[in-house]
């Protein structure tokens, strides 16, 4: 198991609309293939076959599967399904595109790249 800082810059981008971009420091651990990253209010467990975003919420990346998402609002959880278009975890790079379902039906597609690299 190996641990080094690093700066992980994060985009995401909802069909239709500019990115959201974000950099921060973080803390990355690498045990074998699966690599953890601890940054300020965001962890992320990643591996060649998925992504498990922990925050408010735990938002699961995994193309072999549909997977819940109870996101909190201010008004209650708000509670999602996700599923999974595309997933690749290569050369310190993440990206997925993923769907956001209400009640069966598609209320965003979501595109997200995760950049991560020794400071």
């Amino acid at each position: 198991m190996t641990s080094k800082n690093i700066e992980l810059k994060l985009s995401t981008r909802a069909d239709g609309e500019a990115p959201v971009l974000s950099r921060s420091r973080a803390t990355l651990t690498r045990r074998d293939v699966d690599i953890r990253i601890r940054a300020e209010n965001t962890s992320y467990w990643i591996t060649p076959d998925r992504m498990i975003i922990y925050r408010d919420y735990t938002l699961t990346l995994d193309p072999s599967r549909e997977t819940a998402l109870r996101y909190p609002t201010p008004y209650g959880d708000l509670m999602m399904t996700v599923r999974t278009k595309h997933y690749k975890a290569a050369n310190e790079r993440v990206t997925a595109v993923y769907d956001l379902l209400t009640e069966g039906k598609v209320a965003e597609t979501i595109k997200i790249e995760l950049d991560f690299s020794e400071e």
